[in-house]
């Protein structure tokens, strides 16, 4: 837990996103960071109480006590006949393809193979690339 003692803002300069300077007090002892908002509001006040994290880059990540982190849930939903999907199972099945030839694979792994590129495209699922996987061929 961290009380704000500070807040100086260091401009927008940095790929159009503003920057403040944060001063911590943490014990007793300083600990100074940024943060980058995209609007001109750093959303704490001097004497928040907050939650933070600080990386190698002296870049602060800040949250009220008790707040999750923001993560974002947002999933890619696709339209299984859009553009979009017959272009990724497309690129899906000539890389497939190629990857058969070099390796000398028969016609039923090629597709497997192009059914797991695929699934990893549209639903960004690495597992699907993990070798003896079919679970998401299905």
């Amino acid at each position: 837990m961290a009380t704000i003692k500070k807040i100086d803002y260091k401009g927008n300069d940095f790929n159009d996103l503003h920057k403040f300077e944060i001063e911590l007090e943490v014990n007793g002892e300083k600990v100074i960071g940024n943060i980058y908002k995209k609007q001109n509001d750093p959303y704490f006040k001097v004497d928040d109480e907050v939650e933070y994290s600080i990386n190698d880059k002296g870049t602060l990540k800040l949250n009220k006590p008790g707040q999750q982190p923001f993560q974002s849930s947002a999933k890619i939903k696709y339209n299984l006949d859009s553009e979009e999907v017959r272009i990724a199972r497309s690129v899906a099945l000539k890389c497939a393809n190629e990857y058969a030839i070099h390796k000398n694979y028969s016609e039923a792994k090629l597709f497997q193979l192009a059914r797991q590129m695929t699934a990893f495209i549209e639903k960004n699922d690495i597992t699907c690339c993990l070798e003896n996987n079919t679970d998401c061929c299905e």
